[in-house]
């Protein structure tokens, strides 16, 4: 009983662990993807 309650925490925690890693990969993506796109905009407005 002990044992299947373990296993279930851990395969949630290991669930909830991935769900957050890739949650900050899409964030660091998202804000990389950003910076590209001010510094692209940055470019057009000095170059009109």
């Amino acid at each position: 009983m002990n044992r299947d309650r373990l296993l279930k925490l851990a395969s949630v925690s290991l669930m909830l662990a991935f769900v957050a890693l890739c949650t900050c990969a899409l964030l660091y993506l998202l804000v990389s993807e950003l910076d590209k796109i001010q510094q692209i905009n940055q470019g057009l407005i000095f170059s009109i």
